[in-house]
């Protein structure tokens, strides 16, 4: 089929003008022709490659180009390790001020709705009043007058909250896209692989954001977990079969504690996708969130098999991660068996019954 890509990279290799270049364009031009099926196309650069390394061999100075490939490419890592550094302050400072920006919203929505509250309660104070002694006719017209402020100000805070909602909402879009488009141009696997976690995180907190704006007196925590794992699976399992089993309590979390908890459900998805063993079996997820007298009891495991080869030297991001919001949480972090994670907020929940998915 018709790719944007092989053209461009068609259009790049008749343009260089140095031979090393079209050598290199020229083997991955007939290596991703092959693999879309376009044959004499890959055989016409295969061909060009093949005479153009016989050209480079026969003029002699190999030590010379040798040289010059090992310049290029440490100019190359060099280049990708400041633009990785780059990318993780901008996504860090962005995912930070969005949070900022999301917590401050989400006091001025409740700091409306309990002035909405006080409003309706005067009201009702002042219709009980006028009835029962017209003497306080004039203290009622001045209460109304508050009432009249307060209702301005309510108005005033609803406008404000839904403006810096919308702000967030657009903010958040933006970001996301930006990752998205840097994800299709990008062709370096780690650069693709960090891109991919950060937007993941991305649209977790935009999740959250949209369950928050549409249920804004409590969000339901399955139906949260269950869009969220959902996002995640359908992002990062391609070809891969993946079976999700949640189950929760019907419980409701403090808002502080829904953004720690989605990132913390990404970077287990993420982790189990890219390195649970299988053996060519679906991969089973299972979540349980269950309440408990002491706290809230978060579980997560997959059925991959435990690896065979010793831990690394150092965590890596992901878990690093999980244990900075752990902390935040201030919950306590168990790893009974590998793929397997124990997480206990000590916070109190109500419990209503059982919900199962």
């Amino acid at each position: 089929p018709a790719s944007l890509f092989l053209d461009s990279l068609q259009g790049a290799c008749r343009a260089a003008t140095h031979r090393l270049d079209r050598l290199y364009l020229s083997q991955q031009l007939a290596r991703l022709l092959a693999d879309a099926g376009r044959y004499p196309a890959a055989y016409r650069f295969l061909s060009t490659a093949v005479r153009i390394g016989d050209s480079l061999v026969d003029g002699g100075d190999l030590t010379q180009m040798r040289q010059a490939l090992v310049a290029s490419e440490q100019r190359e890592q060099a280049q990708a390790a400041v633009a990785n550094r780059n990318r993780r302050r901008l996504v860090w400072g962005l995912s930070a001020g969005l949070a900022i920006i999301s917590l401050l919203g989400f006091y001025l929505a409740r700091q409306g709705r309990r002035a909405q509250v006080q409003a309706r309660q005067l009201a009702t104070a002042n219709q009980a009043l006028g009835h029962s002694n017209h003497e306080l006719a004039a203290a009622n017209d001045a209460v109304a007058a508050v009432n009249q402020q307060l209702d301005d100000k309510v108005v005033q805070v609803e406008l404000l909250n839904k403006e810096i909602q919308h702000r967030v909402k657009n903010n958040l879009h933006i970001l996301f896209s930006l990752l998205r488009m840097q994800e299709r141009r990008t062709t370096s696997p780690e650069v693709l692989e960090q891109l991919r976690a950060a937007r993941l995180r991305v649209e977790s907190i935009a999740t959250l954001h949209t369950q928050l704006m549409r249920q804004p007196e409590g969000v339901s925590l399955a139906d949260f977990l269950r869009t969220l794992v959902s996002a995640v699976v359908a992002c990062l399992a391609n070809d891969r079969q993946v079976v999700t089993q949640l189950q929760t309590d019907a419980l409701a979390l403090n808002h502080d504690s829904y953004f720690p908890l989605a990132l913390v459900l990404n970077e287990l998805i993420t982790n189990s996708v890219k390195y649970a063993d299988t053996q060519g079996q679906p991969l089973e997820l299972t979540v349980r969130v269950m309440a408990r007298p002491e706290g809230t009891y978060f579980y997560y495991a997959d059925n991959g098999l435990p690896p065979t080869a010793p831990p690394g030297p150092a965590p890596g991001l992901g878990t690093q991660i999980i244990t900075l919001l752990a902390r935040q949480l201030r919950a306590t972090l168990h790893q009974p068996a590998p793929y397997c994670y124990e997480l206990l907020i000590p916070a109190p929940v109500a419990v209503a019954g059982l919900v199962a998915a």
